[in-house]
């Protein structure tokens, strides 16, 4: 599916729990999908520092970054964090990109998470630069993340992401424009919305009783 720089995007998803990655792997292959992404991803999150101590500066914001901070300006009225809104920032790794995701206002029908999401690209040998002038505006690191992601799309409009994270049951994650394009992604791998869960990444942590703030691989996994 097509992100515009600079311009909010709208994703609708859902999440299967508890998948066996080798089966859906097939049945993705089965309906013809094709494989845009397979490895290993590296994420770093950022947030606020504690409640009522927010001191947001957007003085030193590349020029190209300024959507993603004029976006955190709105969030950052000193009561809540960014996670406590149903907002991250993040880097992620093998697609080098800066991203913020934010709850779309009209949730839309229930059982479908409902995002808006700004990316821009970064340079591999910029990334330092950037995280620097994060942290300027006063933004804390509070993450450090691996996992392994598989990546399938169905054209025209159908994403389906398989997650690995350490600790964590791997799960599907599918993504269209609408409630009723995800529904018949769900059919096509033989699942159904009842199957689904709109569960956030923090929830999913949460369900497990995993602290997400250091969660990487071990050497021999």
């Amino acid at each position: 599916m097509n992100k515009s720089e600079n311009t909010p995007h709208l994703e609708m998803e859902v999440k299967i729990l508890e998948i066996d990655p080798g089966i859906i792997i097939q049945k993705l292959e089965a309906i013809g999908a094709k494989k845009i992404f397979d490895g290993m991803m590296f994420i770093e999150g950022f947030d606020f520092p504690l409640i009522g101590e927010i001191h947001f500066n957007q003085k030193g914001v590349l020029p190209r970054f300024k959507p993603i901070f004029a976006q955190i300006g709105i969030l950052s009225d000193g009561s809540q964090t960014l996670i406590s809104q149903g907002a991250r920032l993040r880097k992620e790794g093998e697609r080098s990109e800066l991203i913020l995701k934010w709850k779309d206002q009209n949730n839309g029908r229930k059982g479908v998470k409902r995002e808006n999401e700004l990316s821009i690209p970064i340079g591999a040998i910029e990334w330092d630069e950037v995280r620097n002038m994060i942290e300027q505006t006063g933004l804390k690191r509070i993450l450090i993340q691996q996992k392994k992601r598989k990546s399938y799309v169905y054209y025209p409009d159908l994403r389906f992401d398989i997650d690995e994270w350490p600790k964590i049951p791997p799960y599907l994650e599918v993504e269209g424009p609408d409630v009723e394009t995800i529904s018949k992604g769900l059919r096509l791998i033989g699942f159904s919305m009842k199957e689904a869960s709109p569960i956030s990444g923090k929830e999913v942590f949460e369900k497990y009783g995993i602290d997400p703030s250091y969660l990487v691989f071990e050497e021999n996994e």
